[in-house]
């Protein structure tokens, strides 16, 4: 098997196990976010049971796959060009983190349409929503929130990588040992999470909206600043509740797997 396949099924499979783990935690934030619930993190998992909690399974699983796969192909190939692993700089990493973001988000940004709207609305099954929305709006509205995707995912992802390969290169930590690339990932992840969470809400309250109330990112922000600014840190709590283990969780299964391959 040739590197590149190997980094691809390694990355496919860390998606896979990272959002089975989390998927009912995903569903919570994005009841908090979206105003569709907005009573706290404990009462909202109270009130939506656990049949509920894994709505939009099969949109994420069917979008896991190719976008992991695409996010883990560019990482390898933008860290052996930049040769983060010889010369680490904040800003290789950060270019690092940026290229893979892209990668991943031209793949997931319409999946994760799809499993927003599933996740809040009444429909019995996932394809009842996906065929709602491209009978409405068709193609385009998948990709509607992808300049505030990438303007909150960039971000992130930048943050994540410049923080996650600071700390694996600060301590010398190797890919065979999980403990340490877990604590790593973990660390960027939450505090990748806190910093972005007010791009995140704006992402989510143009992906889940009904009837437009949202059609920009700039109006968008200016409409909740106007409401609350507190706003902006909705869901915050489960944001990195997510984070910390999905990082964790990923990295750790993808370093094993690769190294086994």
């Amino acid at each position: 098997m040739d590197y590149y396949s190997k980094h691809m099924i390694a990355g496919s499979v860390a998606g896979l196990v990272e959002h089975f783990t989390l998927l009912p935690i995903d569903v919570i934030k994005t009841h908090i976010q979206s105003g569709f619930n907005k009573n706290g993190f404990l009462h909202t998992a109270k009130n939506m049971g656990i049949k509920n909690s894994w709505r939009g399974w099969e949109i994420v699983f069917t979008g896991i796959i190719p976008s992991h796969a695409s996010y883990f192909l560019a990482y390898e190939k933008s860290k052996q060009l930049l040769d983060i692993d010889h010369n680490y700089s904040m800003l290789n990493s950060t270019i690092c983190g940026f290229t893979s973001v892209i990668a991943h988000d031209l793949i997931a940004t319409p999946f994760d349409v799809c499993k927003q709207r599933h996740q809040i609305n009444k429909n019995k099954y996932a394809m009842d929503t996906v065929h709602t929305i491209m009978k409405k709006n068709a193609i385009r509205s998948l990709y509607r929130s992808f300049p505030t995707t990438i303007f909150r995912n960039l971000p992130y992802g930048g943050i994540f990588m410049c923080i996650n390969e600071g700390l694996r290169n600060q301590f010398e930590i190797k890919k065979n040992n999980p403990i340490n690339v877990g604590l790593c990932s973990g660390i960027a992840g939450a505090t990748a999470a806190i910093i972005t969470n007010p791009l995140d809400v704006i992402k989510t309250k143009i992906q889940t909206q009904h009837g437009g109330n949202y059609p920009t990112f700039l109006s968008t922000m200016n409409q909740i600043y106007k409401k609350d600014w507190k706003i902006f840190y909705r869901g915050c709590s489960a944001n990195v509740l997510i984070a910390i283990p999905s990082t964790a969780i990923c990295w750790m299964t993808y370093e094993y797997i690769s190294s086994i391959m």
